[in-house]
């Protein structure tokens, strides 16, 4: 992070710090929401806190990243999307993935497209959800990807 990216090649590794971390947050927070009736405890709050400063300087560098390597872009605000959303920001977030999906769009790339669609189609709240998970399924499909949904 304290570094300027030299390495095409390093997108996977600066992109899954940034998954594993934002994934860390939500299930963090998703942990406390399922236990509405107990009390937070310090500890708790701290970890969920930590997490996601975690997660904030992990997309900080992506973002750097994708300044240098024009192929991280996508992924880079996907998971500004993802960053947001967790935040409270569900329009924030769905501008991120727009323009996620215009950049892998623009350059062509399928399967930085299918996670895009992937993502807006784990929220109900995004209006087209449905067609979201159809056409990421489609791309995965046609790169003869194994789809999770």
């Amino acid at each position: 992070a304290k570094t300027k990216p030299t390495n095409i090649r390093c997108l996977e590794g600066y992109a899954g710090v940034a998954e594993i971390y934002l994934w860390r947050w939500k299930m963090l927070k998703r942990e406390i929401e399922a236990k509405k009736n107990t009390i937070t405890t310090d500890k708790q709050y701290m970890r969920i806190q930590e997490a996601k400063a975690n997660a904030k300087q992990a997309c900080q560098a992506l973002q750097g990243y994708s300044k240098v390597f024009i192929i991280a872009r996508p992924r880079a605000w996907l998971w500004q999307g993802v960053y947001d959303w967790e935040n409270g920001k569900p329009k924030k977030a769905h501008q991120a993935w727009q323009k996620s999906l215009s950049i892998a769009t623009e350059l062509k790339m399928p399967y930085e497209q299918a996670l895009v669609y992937q993502e807006m189609g784990q929220h109900p709240e995004i209006p087209g959800q449905p067609q979201h998970l159809q056409q990421a399924q489609t791309l995965f499909e046609e790169m003869e990807v194994i789809y999770f949904n």
